[in-house]
């Protein structure tokens, strides 16, 4: 657990660095009078997302996001009823490398790291006619990939997404009421879209 928060804090110190060194580049298109260099995010979809971004050149933006997600799911009808819900949380570094200075419409590549704690509860009917209940909680690192497109159709406000790959690798455990325990440990590679995301500069 310190190990993955060691690393995820590793990678934000270095996107900054990278972002720090970019600084001398901005000019007047990419707000060189001091003003507007910061902004706010906030991403919908089914993991709603938000992030606070600074903007170190032209062509060279990171942020720290936060992302939640609370899902709920129910199987079947009446005494054979089952529910299951999940509960998602999330924090790493984020940055967007722009393909051009300035412009309405802007391309850009995107790319995260970051560790997810997720916690789980499932209920479902046991024999004696009760309750049985399973909760279950883990981690997971996780590293994103994808190309965006941005369209600013006004001053300091601009609209776009992105999709591409993301990777994760994590573990867990699920604790039975009845007694028992199952330790999980794996990883994932699949594809992503970050839905609908709002800039506000300031």
């Amino acid at each position: 657990m310190r190990l993955r928060a060691s690393i995820t804090l590793a990678v934000a110190a270095s996107l900054l660095a990278a972002g720090a060194a970019a600084a001398q580049d901005i000019d007047a298109t990419g707000g060189g009078d001091g003003t507007h260099l910061n902004s706010l995010s906030v991403q919908v979809n089914s993991s709603p997302t938000i992030g606070l971004w600074r903007r170190f050149s032209p062509r060279v933006e990171a942020g720290l996001e936060v992302f939640g997600r609370h899902e709920k799911t129910s199987y079947g009808e009446g005494p054979a009823a089952q529910e299951s819900r999940v509960t998602a949380i999330g924090v790493g570094p984020a940055l967007k490398l722009y393909t051009a200075d300035a412009g309405d419409l802007r391309p850009y590549v995107f790319a995260s790291a970051g560790v997810t704690f997720v916690r789980n509860r499932s209920e479902s009917p046991d024999q004696g006619g009760g309750t049985s209940v399973s909760e279950g909680d883990g981690t997971s690192m996780n590293a994103a990939l994808g190309l965006g497109l941005q369209w600013s159709p006004i001053p300091r406000v601009s609209i776009g997404g992105h999709a591409g790959i993301e990777a994760n690798r994590g573990e867990g455990t699920t604790q039975f009421g009845a007694g028992g325990q199952i330790d999980v440990d794996g990883h994932a590679i699949g594809t992503f879209t970050s839905g609908l995301r709002l800039h506000f500069y300031f």
